[in-house]
């Protein structure tokens, strides 16, 4: 096990925010709990994760445990810098609502892809408490 994902037992182990399990080892006797968890689990960044900017508005995203990159949108750009720890994917697209007025209805549906695809690819994990 890295140390990146010795930090993030019970935190970051979540593969997918539809089909999501996630491990608890924080319990006072030690035992894991695995518990399904919804689209609401709230998206967590991989600390591992290092974000380059580029001048045209994308940026690239390199994940040191598993050596691999991402290149983003501007607009995913945007979700990766809202993912604060504390919003659930509902809370990024109001937040990308409040900040434009052009967002399409289908940017729920979009943002909960997006976190998808980088759930699988080990950006970005799940709190699940």
């Amino acid at each position: 096990m890295t140390p990146a994902e010795e930090r993030l037992r019970g935190r970051f182990p979540c593969a997918s925010p539809r089909t999501l399990q996630c491990r608890d080892r924080g319990r006072a006797n030690g035992a894991e709990r695995t518990s399904s968890v919804t689209r609401a689990a709230v998206p967590v960044r991989n600390p591992a994760v290092i974000r380059r900017p580029q001048d045209d508005g994308w940026s690239v995203l390199v994940n040191l445990d598993h050596v691999r990159s991402v290149a983003l949108n501007p607009t995913a750009d945007l979700v990766w810098r809202t993912l604060d720890g504390r919003r659930d994917a509902a809370a990024v697209v109001a937040a990308m609502r409040r900040r434009f007025s052009d967002v399409p209805p289908s940017a729920t549906q979009d943002v909960a892809d997006l976190l998808e695809e980088l759930a699988e690819s080990g950006f970005v994990g799940y709190d699940c408490r």
